[in-house]
């Protein structure tokens, strides 16, 4: 809910006394309403202190995952782009068949024309 004050003492107070596992497990859980309080950075290095490395394969796999979870709103615009580009297609092609349509209409009318200024 964005608050980061409850972000921030939230790994402490859950991952306190934990095993590694069970903290890292923790942390990949909360990932994205860490990142979305702010508190990320924090837990990760609570997570990190508890692990005694920095580059432990399980933490580095949650910061690329917590990285990544950002450019998602660029999956959506992509996604927002490909149907304003359909509707930009239905468009055309309905323009296209009116036009079509016309054309053919008045190209019949043009012949009845035709045929009765002959018969004249």
């Amino acid at each position: 809910n964005g608050d980061l004050q409850g972000g921030l003492n939230f790994p402490r107070r859950c991952m306190g006394g934990e095993p590694l596992q069970v903290a890292t497990r923790t942390l990949a859980v909360t990932v994205l309403e860490l990142k979305k309080a702010g508190a990320f950075e924090a837990a990760k290095s609570t997570v990190e202190n508890l692990a005694g490395i920095n580059d432990h394969p399980d933490i580095m796999m949650i910061s690329e995952f917590a990285e990544s979870a950002g450019d998602s709103k660029k999956v959506l615009s992509r996604g927002q782009n490909d149907q304003r580009n359909m509707i930009i297609a239905a468009v055309t092609a309905s323009m296209f068949f009116l036009m079509l349509m016309l054309y053919w209409l008045e190209s019949r009318s043009l012949a009845a024309m035709d045929w009765t200024a002959k018969s004249k």
